[in-house]
């Protein structure tokens, strides 16, 4: 079994969706059944539904080699969680369905909870992928508090 950390997954699907989103030759486009096969696969492999975060590693372990975020490791820290969120907006974006517009509310929920005080974070550009996935959300929603978070931010 590999093992994978969601930062090379989030990688592989964005390869995928940038490749479809320029419109590249045939062969190398995804079909809806395959981007939906993509999404469905990375979310049933690093989504935690109870604790509202994705794990850190594909065998939802903790790994010494990188001990950071929730939990000693075991859950994504900041800018990796960012990147998770835009993946289920890029799924909300393109199917349109209920469960990616539940999971837009429900990331967001889970990273609030893991960190409630985001200042405690020196980095900002951990904190500029947050700042982005607000806005974006906020685009894509129209709520509020996703607005307020970017601006907090």
């Amino acid at each position: 079994m590999r093992i994978y950390r969601v930062g090379i997954a989030l990688a592989g699907l964005a390869v995928a969706a940038t490749a479809t989103m320029a419109q590249a030759p045939q062969s190398l486009a995804l079909s809806t059944d395959q981007a939906t096969d993509s999404y469905d696969q990375f979310i049933s492999t690093y989504r935690d539904a109870d604790a509202q975060y994705f794990y850190t590693y594909s065998d939802r372990q903790v790994h010494l080699e990188h001990a950071v975020g929730p939990q000693g490791g075991l859950y994504t820290d900041y800018w990796w969680e960012a990147r998770a969120w835009e993946t289920v907006m890029d799924r909300y974006q393109r199917a349109g369905d209920d469960s990616s517009r539940q999971m837009i509310d429900a990331v967001f929920d889970g990273w609030t909870n893991a960190y409630s005080d985001f200042t405690e974070n020196d980095w900002n550009d951990d904190m500029g992928w947050w700042a982005r996935g607000s806005l974006r959300a906020y685009d894509l929603t129209g709520e509020e508090r996703f607005l307020e978070e970017a601006e907090s931010i």
